[in-house]
């Protein structure tokens, strides 16, 4: 050991989190889903974060679908009261690695706003290197609803500051018009 390398080698750790609101079952869901597919194979995916994916009344999911075709564990959760005919939307963590401690919360926003506040998905990946703790968050996306999406934030942040001294893999949605990749996301 000497005093420029005290603590040996240095060791290299990748992690590919991908998020990406897949827009339900809106428009060519079945030409998406197997364009998502292509991408996560060929970006060697380790953790995805899905907002506005799919689940159906007799419990299929988006989530399942895609584990299935890339190999991962996956979790995901219904949101009941955003039902669309056969389908509703969900959120979803798929991973390499195991996934515990999954939780969903809907976010909150002072009674004079209106509209949909959000929601969050939180789970810990059990990766080889350590456990990764991740926050996936959905936003109502109209232009007007910019006071609700703070609020919505504010009592994220709250809920994230309360469990201090965790690193926190952070990945965000704010719903659109249109499918795609999701490149907002920080590690705090």
């Amino acid at each position: 050991m000497s005093i420029e390398e005290p603590y040996g080698d240095l060791v290299t750790s990748i992690l590919r989190v991908i998020t990406w609101n897949v827009w339900g079952r809106f428009g060519p869901y079945e030409e998406r889903h197997e364009n998502l597919v292509d991408a996560l194979l060929r970006h060697e995916v380790d953790v995805l974060v899905l907002q506005e994916s799919w689940t159906t009344p007799d419990g299929a999911s988006h989530a399942e679908v895609l584990a299935r075709r890339l190999g991962l564990d996956h979790w995901f959760v219904g949101e009941p009261g955003a039902s669309y005919g056969d389908w509703a939307t969900a959120s979803a963590v798929l991973s390499r690695w195991p996934i515990v401690e999954p939780e969903h919360e809907g976010l909150s926003a002072p009674s004079g706003l209106r509209g949909w506040p959000g929601e969050a998905v939180t789970a810990v990946v059990d990766g080889p290197r350590g456990r990764v703790p991740l926050v996936g968050v959905s936003l109502d996306w109209p232009p007007q609803a910019s006071e609700l999406r703070s609020a919505a934030v504010a009592d994220l942040a709250g809920g994230v500051r309360s469990s201090a001294g965790a690193r926190r893999f952070l990945s965000w949605s704010v719903a659109t018009s249109t499918p795609g990749p999701t490149r907002r996301s920080c590690v705090r």
